[in-house]
């Protein structure tokens, strides 16, 4: 479905919680089957801890087979990522040929009430290492009530590159890649961030969807 709501219990009626969107993914606790006999998914706020229940009709599940990491085979210093800021691009190669080109959208100089007085979201330019993967992130400025901030729950297929946050994941919030869109990671369409995710390493090991490790090299240029 394009977007269904979440409530903070397994209920229609009860308090509204989350917008959830398609593609975007959650950590699901339980199948619940309350007296009303709905079918939803407790699923967990992976920042708080918190739960939040979702018709069960909305959800598929991610099967174990979606982890799976993508050309095994090939060694950490033989894969490597390129992104283009001027282009607004994003090329992955391994062995030097290149196996998987994008547009993204990087971050952004955001225009605030005062013009004179722009913030900027610039992603950082440099050499880095993919260090930690999370299939699931609810992303949130520490104020989400000033003009500029965010609350997006369930950002898919999260992969880190900078101490800063800056982070490769889905985006289902807007659809204009190849523009600076961004708060400084870099946002791809999720079916993409989720090659990207099972291509880039640390792998994630059997029975476990996030990973930590030094991976994946990535200039960002």
């Amino acid at each position: 479905v394009p977007f269904v709501d979440a409530h903070r219990s397994p209920d229609a009626a009860s308090p509204f919680a989350f917008r959830l969107y398609y593609r975007s993914v959650y950590p699901a606790a339980e199948l619940l089957v309350p007296s009303s006999g709905q079918w939803w998914y407790r699923l967990i706020d992976d920042r708080s801890g918190d739960s939040f229940f979702a018709p069960a009709e909305s959800i598929r599940l991610l099967h174990p087979a979606e982890f799976t990491p993508l050309s095994p085979d090939v060694p950490l210093h033989e894969k490597a990522i390129e992104v283009s800021l001027d282009h607004q691009t994003l090329t992955a190669f391994e062995r030097g040929a290149p196996v998987f080109h994008t547009a993204i959208s990087s971050g952004r100089v955001a225009w605030q009430a005062d013009p004179l007085a722009p913030r900027k979201f610039l992603t950082p330019a440099g050499d880095f290492n993919v260090f930690a993967k999370q299939p699931s992130r609810r992303m949130t400025d520490a104020d989400i009530s000033t003009l500029n901030g965010v609350n997006y729950p369930g950002v898919p297929w999260v992969a880190y590159v900078a101490e800063n946050g800056t982070a490769f994941h889905g985006t289902y919030w807007h659809g204009n890649f190849g523009q600076p869109m961004s708060h400084g990671c870099i946002n791809l369409l999720p079916l993409e961030a989720k090659w990207l995710y099972r291509w880039l390493l640390p792998p994630t090991a059997p029975g476990r969807e996030s990973a930590e490790g030094s991976g994946t090299s990535v200039t960002i240029a």
